[in-house]
């Protein structure tokens, strides 16, 4: 059979092409795709090229629907929503590892949950303690997603500080206690008035900026936690940070010991009402639409945070 794709050609440029699926073999199924979320690594690589990164991101936020099983496959059936990678509209792939979603699903597009798994391990990750100080530096899709955890966590003081308002107003409604727009005087006055005060500082920024700013509002001896991936080389003040004696955690999901562990947990805490992609999804569209929702996310035009392309 066939399926429809996508691949990168330049930068801005993709096309939407057919490939041959097989039928599934030993182990594997056939799984049609119902949606599948754009990552911040699709969007770089739309934006600067295929090149661009070590690997070509293709899509890896993807759930969809089991249709046919391969000879050995007792794991699953027929009709099971599980969760598998890739913008193809069909795909064979292993049935031993695929997760399924444990409720019913009336909106696929709100169970792209690879990046709820990340923000469990971030969370782990970050390992805030009773009483503790936390800043959340940048209020993008990832830094809202890993809020909704945080607001849950013991602290004794959140303060979540971005350049874009909007996104704040939707930190707010998350439930963060304190604000900071650092595009604004008074914001940038406050965020000078916390440096050195903080026992965490989540950088989810991914840019110069925010690390600058995090390596500013740790306290000597704290924790600054790298969720945000900085693209390419990154500078970092060394004197401050022997100075300080701070302590530098990267909560990458490769970091993870057992990211296995940190699915089956995104999926219960999706299944709960923890984690809600409800107000994060912001641009939809078809495959035929995500030149345009890739260019949405780039531009960070109409309000983007999220965008998932939905399959019939």
């Amino acid at each position: 059979m066939k399926a429809r794709t996508m691949r990168y050609v330049a930068v801005r440029r993709i096309e939407i092409c057919e490939i041959d699926v097989p039928a599934p073999g030993h182990g594997q199924v056939l799984v049609e795709k119902k949606a599948c979320g754009l990552c911040a690594s699709d969007v770089h690589a739309f934006a600067h090229g295929p090149e661009s990164l070590p690997f070509r991101a293709t899509g890896h936020e993807g759930v969809g629907i089991v249709r046919e099983l391969g000879p050995g496959v007792t794991n699953l059936k027929v009709g099971d929503n599980v969760l598998a990678g890739g913008f193809e509209s069909y795909g064979v792939v292993g049935a031993a590892g695929l997760l399924k979603v444990p409720v019913e699903v009336s909106d696929y597009a709100l169970w792209v949950a690879e990046p709820v798994a990340c923000v469990v391990n971030g969370l782990d990750t970050a390992a805030v303690h009773a009483g503790e100080r936390v800043a959340l530096v940048g209020a993008g899709f990832m830094g809202l997603l890993l809020l909704q955890g945080l607001v849950r966590c013991p602290w004794s003081e959140l303060v979540v500080m971005d350049v874009d308002k909007s996104r704040l107003e939707v930190a707010k409604g998350f439930g963060a206690p304190r604000l900071i727009d650092l595009k604004a005087a008074k914001g940038q006055k406050d965020a000078a008035a916390m440096e050195g005060r903080f026992d965490v500082v989540i950088d989810c920024s991914g840019a110069q900026a925010g690390l600058d700013l995090s390596t500013k509002l740790v306290r000597t001896g704290g924790n600054i936690v790298l969720f945000g991936w900085i693209h390419g080389p990154a500078q970092f003040d060394g004197t401050a940070w022997h100075l300080k004696g701070i302590h530098i955690v990267n909560a990458s999901p490769m970091s993870s010991a057992d990211m296995g562990s940190c699915w089956r947990r995104a999926l219960a805490g999706m299944a709960s009402g923890l984690f809600d992609l409800k107000p994060l999804v912001t641009h939809r569209g078809s495959l035929d639409e995500l030149p345009a929702l890739l260019a949405a996310g780039s531009d960070k035009t109409g309000g983007y945070i999220k965008g998932v392309v939905c399959y019939g």
